[in-house]
């Protein structure tokens, strides 16, 4: 039954991928190749848990609900993880002064 479940959320967060890539995400400035590069680097040192929540939530774009049930907590501690996550990567990756 789990592996069911995951199968389907995998190809639901696929699809949902497919429709932004559609809609022109190449259009939207992202950050250069060196932040991005210091990003990944800083998720990488999140604890697991939390690295899983922010990606979940901003990657993927599931709902703080949908991050729960795939990381089998509440909203609530969807919520709060991500909040740890984010202040620590604010801590980790000062914002550039041209921002």
């Amino acid at each position: 039954m789990n592996a069911c479940i995951s199968h389907f959320r995998h190809r639901k967060i696929e699809a949902a991928y497919v429709r932004r890539e559609r809609r022109g995400a190449d259009s939207v400035p992202g950050p250069d190749e060196g932040r991005r590069d210091e990003l990944r680097g800083a998720l990488r040192g999140l604890p697991a848990r939390q690295r899983a929540a922010v990606v979940l939530r901003y990657y993927a774009d599931l709902s703080e609900e949908q991050t729960g049930e795939a990381l089998r907590c509440s909203p609530v501690a969807v919520r709060s993880m991500v909040a740890r996550a984010m202040e620590t990567l604010r801590e980790r990756i000062p914002r550039s002064e041209d921002t």
